[in-house]
């Protein structure tokens, strides 16, 4: 396993006593930022763990809190035994590829719908939250000083906020997620497969490709359709050993055609087609 840790100042410095804190440069709408700035990393880098040879199974960003002034953007990559090193290089090299690149028009809006749809699930599930979570938001209130807003106002702030976002304020994130600015690298391993040197080259290989241009823009990996070249038939015996009767291997999904004619009969109101394309007349109350 694979974790790179990226400390950066917190958006609220603390001052004077323990209730009194005063406004760093970034707003409140720095939190969203970083919001969408994950989501659509995230996204690129599930991409690169379905293709046909990944460098990783799996790879993600997350944000922690180190302590009252400070947070960090977390990296964690799992990869296959002893190849750490290629996990390492590819995960630096998709932040290398937004900071000269930055993220699609495209990759912006999948993120912002995604974002969207969590607040509004957010707002009308407001009442059936785990009482865990209300308690961990005293917490880190107690601890850090974060506002307890409740989840209908956090629903509806975020919302004001998001149409203040931009594709290139996202951008912007990658500027500070390089070597320079406090990274720390940590590998997990069984064995030591993976020394120290060995970690910076690749640090210092991937920094260099990206200072000489070296490194393209993004392009969606060849995915396959299925990861099993042949996918299993569940034998007739175990519906019957359910209780269940075994499908119709002679029956096929409706033609073209019929699902032509399906939508004409269905857009007329006088009759409407089952699942195996046959016209029924409904009845009328």
């Amino acid at each position: 396993m694979l974790q790179v840790r990226l400390i950066r100042a917190s958006a609220v410095k603390h001052c004077g006593t323990r209730h009194q804190t005063c406004q760093a440069d970034a707003n409140a709408v720095l939190v969203p930022q970083d919001g969408l700035f994950m989501s659509c990393l995230n996204n690129r880098l599930y991409r690169l763990s379905r293709a046909r040879d990944p460098p990783f199974f799996s790879a993600s960003m997350s944000d922690e809190s180190a302590c009252g002034s400070f947070d960090m953007f977390v990296l964690g990559a799992v990869c296959e035994e002893k190849k750490t090193l290629r996990a390492l290089e590819a995960v630096l090299t998709e932040i290398a590829r937004v900071r000269l690149y930055g993220f699609s028009q495209r990759e912006f809006n999948n993120a912002v719908k995604g974002l969207q749809a969590d607040i509004e699930s957010t707002y009308i599930e407001a009442d059936q939250g785990y009482c865990t979570d209300i308690r961990d938001e005293y917490v880190r209130h107690f601890l850090g000083e974060e506002f307890v807003s409740g989840q209908q106002y956090e629903a509806r702030l975020n919302k004001t906020l998001l149409p203040l976002i931009t594709v290139d304020d996202i951008n912007k994130r990658a500027a500070r997620l390089t070597h320079q600015h406090s990274a720390v690298y940590k590998t997990v391993e069984h064995k030591k497969w993976s020394g120290e040197s060995a970690m910076r080259a690749v640090v210092l290989r991937v920094a260099a490709a990206e200072q000489q241009q070296q490194i393209g823009p993004w392009e969606e990996p060849e995915m396959p359709d299925s990861v099993m070249k042949q996918i299993p038939q569940v034998p007739d015996e175990w519906y019957t050993s359910c209780g269940l009767h075994p499908p119709d291997h002679a029956l096929t999904p409706p033609t073209a055609a019929a699902a032509a004619a399906a939508v004409a009969a269905a857009a007329s109101g006088d009759s409407f087609t089952t699942s195996v394309g046959s016209p029924r007349t409904p009845k009328r109350s």
